[in-house]
């Protein structure tokens, strides 16, 4: 019979462990690391996918609601969860040692969203029967309110670290508003009498949704000369628009009878269907390297699915029993 020292035991539990840690810390520094909100068993709770690799990873325990969690630039994560009978703004770091609460725990705050250097987290706070946009600096800096008109301000999306944009109905409509934080100058950049909404930046550029030719369609504007185009060009529904790196967009339309994703073209060709499904296509989100990564219907359940740089089909890299979503790549 073999019998093995303890020493050797020892170090064979040791590397085992080493291995482990190793293998969880290389997933959050491979690019190719994709985050997103599963339910099992009716309990969501923040998963970790390897894209190349296909390993999964329980990033939070699992807890009654998570609001979009979106990652900055430096590894924090921010999300919205239920606080003490209220919703709050949660920063995190990837290994969830550390927690912080943003904001004010006895009123909501949702919608997260990190400048592009990673410095300030911006989301939108509920006072007094209103909201408004909120910023702050980490866990550390002071709460700051960017807005204080008695409409409401929602959907907050940074132009660059120091302006930040967001849509309020305070003309009576949904407009597209931009404010320099440092300033404290004010922009309506549609001010139009039809609804104007979701802005996405790609440098001067903004791409945006609007209904004032009837339906909403996708438009961008460059904030630069004030050039207007309408680059979905159809009489359905067309939404979510989002840049890659290299200043491609992607968005949803339901031209097709069912949502699909779609990639528009800023030379005026028609824009191009790349999901190619019988079912629901949502949610497109880039990675820094020029992946689209979606999540579709497939067997009645959503799946997260990939289209490499150079590659003409996405591929479902999940082919879960249970829906995913919130979906966004770790940087």
């Amino acid at each position: 019979m073999l019998r093995f020292s303890p020493m050797l035991v020892l170090l064979v539990m040791l590397q085992v462990i080493f291995c482990a840690g190793a293998i969880a810390a290389g997933m959050l520094m491979n690019r190719a690391i994709i985050s997103f909100v599963t339910v099992k068993d009716i309990y969501p709770q923040v998963t970790l996918l390897d894209a190349d690799r296909g390993m999964q990873r329980a990033l939070t325990g699992r807890g009654r609601y998570f609001d979009l969690p979106i990652w900055s630039d430096t590894g924090l994560l921010a999300y919205s969860q239920p606080r003490q009978g209220s919703l709050a703004v949660i920063i995190t770091s990837s290994t969830m040692a550390e927690q912080c609460m943003l904001g004010d725990d006895a009123e909501d705050d949702i919608a997260p969203i990190w400048s592009p250097d990673g410095n300030w987290l911006a989301f939108v706070g509920q006072r007094q029967g209103k909201w408004d946009i909120f910023v702050q600096a980490g866990c550390d800096g002071p709460l700051r309110a960017v807005t204080h008109d008695p409409a409401d301000d929602i959907a907050p999306a940074w132009v660059d670290n120091q302006r930040l944009s967001f849509v309020s109905n305070r003309t009576g409509n949904r407009d597209v508003y931009v404010i320099d934080l440092t300033t404290g100058v004010l922009d309506n950049l549609t001010d139009h009498p039809r609804g104007d909404f979701d802005p996405a930046w790609y440098g001067a550029l903004m791409a945006f949704v609007s209904d004032r030719e009837g339906n909403d369609e996708i438009y961008v504007l460059d904030t630069m000369t004030g050039a207007l185009e309408n680059i979905s060009r159809a009489t359905a529904t067309d939404t979510s628009p989002v840049w890659s790196p290299d200043g491609r967009l992607a968005f949803v339309s339901y031209r097709d009878g069912n949502a699909e994703i779609y990639l528009a073209a800023l030379d005026g060709s028609p824009p191009v269907n790349i999901s190619q499904s019988s079912r629901g296509d949502v949610s497109p989100t880039w990675s820094s390297d020029g992946r689209l990564a979606w999540l579709s219907e497939f067997q009645l359940v959503y799946d997260v699915f990939v289209l490499d740089a150079g590659e003409t089909v996405g591929q479902n890299i999940t082919q879960s029993s249970h829906s995913e979503y919130y979906l966004s790549w770790v940087p």
